[in-house]
């Protein structure tokens, strides 16, 4: 039986708070989550898994995606007409169509230096600074299973058994219990009147 949510009738207490929870392995030790928190990791994942990566504005260009590529050349208060006429002058091209995606795709074959009077980004000028690659998130299920678990079990039984870290350089915190001790708070979790499920 289900509730109205799609989830298992009794998987929640009467507070709200979901009292069946789940065991997945990570790449240091286990995580200990909800069924909600597990949702979330996939649907994370499966979200970055479906948005393109672009490494430099070069690529970004010759992709043919002026959404994205319109809202990077914001950061540079730069339009994206300005920015294809600024790739039409240093190839001195004059537009050939009138379509803007028709102009930015018959410049695919030009390497652009970047224009600095027109603020314009070179090819080579990555999309990220450094400090956004050192945040950026490569495994998001596993972001979300390390970062969401401190709120998925009681606050006494995380602090007695689970390891709290803070990774160089971002402002988050991941959790994840040790694997010598994930029977002993399996243990206190059913004690607790949770059910845990293992794979």
């Amino acid at each position: 039986m289900t509730t109205r949510d799609g989830s298992p009738a009794g998987d929640t207490d009467a507070g709200g708070v979901e009292q069946v929870l789940y065991v997945v392995g990570g790449y240091v030790g286990s995580h200990i989550v909800s069924a909600r928190t597990l949702a979330a990791a996939r649907a994370a994942q499966e979200e970055a898994d479906a948005t393109p990566y672009y490494l430099d504005f070069g690529e970004l260009r010759r992709s043919g995606d002026l959404e994205m590529l319109a809202d990077e050349l914001e950061r540079h208060d730069l339009s994206l007409l300005d920015y294809v006429a600024a790739i039409e002058r240093s190839a001195g091209r004059a537009a050939a169509v009138k379509e803007l995606g028709d102009r930015l795709a018959a410049l695919g074959d030009v390497s652009f230096a970047g224009d600095d009077d027109a603020n314009a980004p070179a090819d080579s000028d990555r999309l990220r600074s450094e400090s956004d690659l050192d945040e950026e998130v490569e495994d998001h299920f596993g972001h979300v299973l390390e970062t969401k678990m401190s709120g998925d079990v009681p606050a006494d039984i995380f602090d007695e058994f689970c390891v709290r870290q803070s990774p160089m350089f971002v402002d988050y915190e991941i959790s994840y219990v040790e694997d010598e001790r994930l029977d002993a708070m399996i243990a206190a979790l059913e004690a607790r009147g949770y059910t845990v499920i293992r794979d």
